[in-house]
């Protein structure tokens, strides 16, 4: 037969603050109740979105650079195989055309709409 031992204590779990008798000496904080702000975290988007895209622009156009002088210094040592579409740049000319306008096009229009929102916010924001 077991022995019926000491009765456990309940606790109240419909009120805030510590169990015991500093509970009912200490109030709780009432809840702050603010509306969420998505601005900082949508600017903070914004700017990596706006740094990836100039960073992306700024590997193409090096790698362009890259390439372009590559093939320009291999075709000045007299070499054979040089073509003079090879020394007209033309493989760079095509992909300048296929990688780098729609780039520049997509970074001009990000930054734009980034900065020209930004305006507007502050000027509604001073008038």
């Amino acid at each position: 037969m077991t022995q019926p031992g000491p009765a456990k204590p309940s606790i109240d779990l419909t009120t805030l603050g510590t169990a015991g008798a500093a509970a009912a000496q200490v109030e709780p904080e009432p809840f702050i109740k603010t509306p969420f702000d998505p601005m900082p975290k949508r600017e903070s988007i914004r700017g990596w979105i706006a740094m990836l895209l100039l960073a992306t622009l700024l590997v193409v156009i090096g790698t362009m650079i890259g390439i372009a002088s590559y093939s320009t210094i291999s075709c000045m040592d007299s070499n054979p195989a040089c073509s003079t579409g090879l020394l007209e740049l033309k493989p760079i000319r095509s992909l300048g055309e296929v990688l780098l306008a729609p780039l520049v096009a997509l970074v001009g229009a990000v930054t734009g709409f980034y900065y020209g929102e930004k305006s507007a916010t502050e000027r509604q924001g001073a008038g």
